[in-house]
C-alpha cells in the first residue's frame, strides 16, 4: 500500500491525487536509491537524503570547496561524505540529535511554508500532542538553489497515527473571498 507524501494517508492504485488531502500524485517517480515514490520535480529524495539533481555545484555546508553528497532528511543541510551519517538507508547530518530524532520521532506533515507548519504545530500541540518543526529552508542550499525545501512538523513515534488524525480534520483548503 502507497502512502501519500504530504499526509502520509495510505490508499491503494495510482490515484490522481490523495484521497485525504487532494495533493496530486500523479507527477512522482521512484527514487533511484530507496524506491519509495517522490515528486517528479524533487531536487533530492526526501525519504533518503540523496540528490536526484546534478550536484556538482552543490558544496557541504560544513567543508568549502567539498562537494555535498546528499541531504540531512531531518534539516535539509547538504553534507559531503565525511558529514554524512548513515542510518536505515538514510542520511543524516553531524547532528546526533537528528538520527535521535528519526528514530524516537515521526514526520507527521510536511509543508512548504513555516506558517503552515506553525499552525499544524498549534493544533497538535492543543490537542495534546507534543510537535516540534524542523525547516529545511535554514540552509543556505535551499535559498540560492532550491525551491522545494520542506518543513517537518514531527511527533513521538507513538502518537503518529494520532497526529495525522489531527490533521486530517484540519481545513486547509484557501478561502475563495480573498
Amino acid at each position: 500500500m502507497a502512502e501519500c507524501y504530504q499526509c502520509g494517508a495510505e490508499y491503494e492504485g495510482s490515484p490522481e491525487s490523495c484521497p485525504e488531502c487532494g495533493v496530486l500524485l500523479v507527477d512522482m517517480i521512484e527514487c533511484r536509491n530507496c524506491r519509495e515514490r517522490i515528486q517528479q520535480d524533487a531536487e533530492y529524495c526526501p525519504i533518503c537524503g540523496v540528490f536526484l539533481i546534478d550536484n556538482e555545484d552543490i558544496e557541504c555546508e560544513n567543508h568549502e570547496n567539498t562537494p555535498a553528497v546528499a541531504v540531512c532528511i531531518i534539516c535539509g543541510k547538504p553534507v559531503c561524505q565525511k558529514c554524512r551519517k548513515m542510518k536505515m538507508s538514510k542520511t543524516f547530518c553531524e547532528d546526533d540529535k537528528h538520527i535521535r530524532v528519526y528514530q524516537n520521532w515521526a514526520i507527521a506533515y510536511i509543508s512548504s511554508t513555516e506558517y503552515e507548519a506553525e499552525m499544524v504545530k498549534a493544533n497538535l500541540e492543543n490537542a495534546g500532542i507534543e510537535a516540534m518543526i524542523f525547516n529545511q529552508q535554514d540552509h543556505a542550499y535551499f535559498l540560492t538553489v532550491g525551491s522545494m525545501a520542506r518543513v517537518n512538523v514531527m511527533v513521538p513515534n507513538d502518537r503518529v497515527n494520532e497526529a495525522k488524525k489531527v490533521i486530517q480534520s484540519l481545513n486547509f483548503e484557501s478561502d475563495d473571498n480573498e
